[in-house]
């Protein structure tokens, strides 16, 4: 923590310690996992560390802090089992400092929540393929039941990174390599309140 806020105190901006340190801290977590180097109490603690690191980091820009939503919404929703949570509490961190509206849904309330409100881009994250069709069969859905016609769907996740082409087969419009890359695809996408 005390490294973290020198880093920050010398200027580092929070998305460089994001994509530069937790995120390969993060990777280097699962790695140790997969490896038997280290056991799940390890594992948890250290992904306690980052969480909280994560959230003590202050928004890009100061006249962030405070200021009203853009009005964009967006909805992140892990597949069904996702242990790796920490890569979509960074997409969440990224796009609140957009000013985005971001709500997290559980997997099996998500359609609940695109029913009753409004979302512009449901965002799924997936690192296992075996939930493959699961999230197929959950887009398909997302978009018949979504109080917004024109949902834009957002996936991102090892499985995307490993096999670009899922993403069309699962019915998602954009995958995200990262999390700025998230922000910036849905940035782009038309207003809502602008006829065109």
């Amino acid at each position: 923590m005390a490294y973290v806020a020198r880093l920050q105190a010398e200027g580092a901006s929070g998305e460089s310690i994001c994509l530069d340190l937790l995120t390969p801290a993060a990777r280097r977590l699962g790695a140790m996992w997969d490896e038997d180097s280290c056991d799940l109490m390890e594992v948890t603690v250290g992904v306690q560390i980052l969480h909280r690191i994560l959230r003590l980091l202050r928004p890009e820009r100061a006249s962030v802090a405070g200021t009203a939503s853009s009005g964009k919404r967006i909805l992140l929703v892990p597949a069904p089992g996702e242990s790796h949570v920490f890569g979509a509490a960074i997409v969440e961190k990224f796009f609140q400092d957009a000013r985005w509206d971001v709500m997290r849904a559980a997997e099996k309330a998500f359609l609940d929540d695109l029913k009753t409100g409004w979302f512009d881009v449901a965002g799924f994250s997936l690192s296992m393929d075996r939930n493959l069709e699961w999230l197929k069969n959950a887009i398909a859905t997302a978009r018949r039941q979504s109080a917004n016609p024109k949902l834009r769907i957002l996936v991102g996740g090892p499985v995307f990174l490993d096999d670009p082409g899922l993403v069309k087969a699962v019915g998602a419009d954009a995958m995200a390599e990262d999390a700025p890359s998230a922000v910036l695809w849905a940035e782009r996408l038309p207003d809502r309140n602008v006829i065109v």
